[in-house]
């Protein structure tokens, strides 16, 4: 048996990535810390984000041959803290020093928020450093901000060494980025304006995805840590946005919102969703976004909303796609889930799908699939079929779909599914049925399951988060 230590780099790498449990995208890290709705999280975000790290680093430090896996461990960097910014000097101290690993780091998550609170000062020797790591990447640089005790100069000294770290990561594929705009200073400096002349450099080439969530759920009052989006010149194909409208909102104060979502083919939009600045923010993003390849709604209703009823539901969602028919002929996969009590406030459910005439996968929640509790009570009480009020939405599916996901409430619609499960003829090009419910109350699950293999169609239960799932 060959020894680790005999064993190729490559094949290494594979163990490493293993250990890593093949890592996990800036999208996912953000999804799994809000399903788990965790207090603090930013420290979940990070943890998920830097999974298997000990494991790597400890298999590294077994033998000097076995030190080439740490580049799968520095993959991933994540900066939080009122420390953020010390840590991030330190981080270009060492990428300086070690060229090499500029190229290791494919994904980077950013909370600057408390360092934007915290008016730190550097030595003499970071500052020389950052001076001269400046004049080589073409980062403007104003001697005043080092100098100067003002605390207004402190939201241009976090933009300065952000940017500096971002430029030296020329493989960085993946940013996640938890922003405010804070409040309003009376130094004219704390606009974060000194570096408005970047915003044609390509400082992130290979930058693709771009996560996005407000701290704390502030609404921003003013651009600030947003305008490092646009001097970056971050041009993202993938985008997700946690809590929509305070993010809207920011990318909107810094002139971002014509140009970043021109090249977005796959959006996710989660977090909260309800309330009619929630509703208007969907709406301007719909318009601007460029033909989406992929689009998912996962939302959920804050508690403290008074008027719930104007938020962004399934009806909306579509109505939201249909804009201009920009994406009703290149969507090829449609999630929508927001199971988290919405129907109980009478939201109106999906329609009709046909338009979307080569959308391949779909994800559906049981609630989204009807049209609202107040339709569903009546027509309890009248006794009246209920497969008439998914009717809409279950027969005008296209025959273009490969695969579909049922979630949550499948009891409630359980007639409705196996009456379905023996009417799929229509759907040519099926492939697989997904079922999904945590209750699985009576083992419906198994029992749909069987009834769709029953006609042909083979099913799958799983247990993954609507954000996670990959169609195949």
């Amino acid at each position: 048996m060959a020894r680790l230590t005999n064993l190729p780099d490559d094949v290494l790498f594979i163990i490493a990535d293993l250990l890593r449990h093949r890592g996990m995208t800036i999208d996912e890290a953000f999804a799994q810390a809000h399903k788990d709705n965790s207090i603090d999280s930013d420290r979940a975000i990070s943890r998920y984000l830097r999974r298997g790290f000990d494991d790597l680093l400890n298999l590294s430090l077994a033998h000097d041959r076995l030190r080439c896996v740490m580049r799968r461990a520095w993959s991933t960097m994540s900066f939080t803290g009122p420390n953020a910014t010390r840590k991030m000097v330190s981080c270009l101290k060492f990428v300086d020093k070690h060229p090499e690993a500029q190229g290791w780091v494919r994904t980077v998550y950013l909370n600057l928020e408390q360092s934007q609170r915290t008016n730190q000062r550097f030595d003499k020797t970071s500052v020389a450093f950052l001076r001269q790591q400046a004049s080589k990447k073409g980062v403007k640089w104003s001697e005043d901000a080092w100098l100067s005790n003002d605390q207004g100069w402190h939201g241009h000294r976090i933009e300065t060494i952000t940017l500096l770290l971002l430029a030296n990561l020329p493989n960085l594929q993946e940013l996640g980025l938890a922003l405010s705009g804070g409040e309003p200073m009376t130094s004219p400096h704390y606009d974060l304006g000194q570096n408005s002349d970047l915003n044609l450099l390509a400082l992130c080439p290979q930058l693709s995805s771009l996560a996005l969530r407000p701290v704390k759920g502030t609404i921003p009052v003013f651009k600030g840590l947003y305008s490092i989006i646009g001097k970056i010149g971050a041009e993202p194909t993938h985008l997700y946005i946690d809590n929509l409208y305070p993010v809207r909102m920011g990318l909107e104060s810094a002139g971002l919102c014509s140009t970043l979502f021109e090249k977005v083919t796959h959006l996710t939009i989660a977090g909260t969703i309800s309330g009619s600045a929630y509703r208007d923010a969907f709406d301007s993003v719909m318009a601007d976004c460029g033909p989406l390849l992929d689009f998912r709604l996962i939302g959920h209703l804050s508690d403290s909303d008074t008027d719930p009823g104007y938020g962004i539901d399934p009806l909306h969602a579509l109505e939201g796609l249909r804009q201009g028919e920009r994406h009703t002929k290149t969507l090829r996969s449609l999630v929508i889930d927001l199971s988290d009590n919405w129907v109980s406030y009478g939201k109106s459910g999906i329609d009709y799908l046909d338009e979307f005439e080569n959308l391949e996968n779909l994800w559906i929640d049981g609630d989204s699939l009807c049209r609202g509790e107040f339709e569903i009570t009546t027509v309890h009480e009248k006794g009246e079929p209920l497969y008439d009020y998914y009717e809409d939405a279950l027969w005008s599916l296209p025959t273009s779909l490969k695969r579909i996901c049922f979630t949550h409430e499948l009891e409630l619609f359980k007639d409705v599914l196996l009456d379905f499960a023996g009417h799929l003829d229509y759907l040519t090009n099926l492939e697989r049925v997904y079922l999904k419910d945590l209750d699985n109350h009576k083992g419906i699950v198994e029992d749909l399951k069987e009834e769709f293999e029953k006609f042909g169609v083979p099913g799958t239960i799983t247990d993954v988060d609507a954000v996670l799932w990959e169609a195949s």
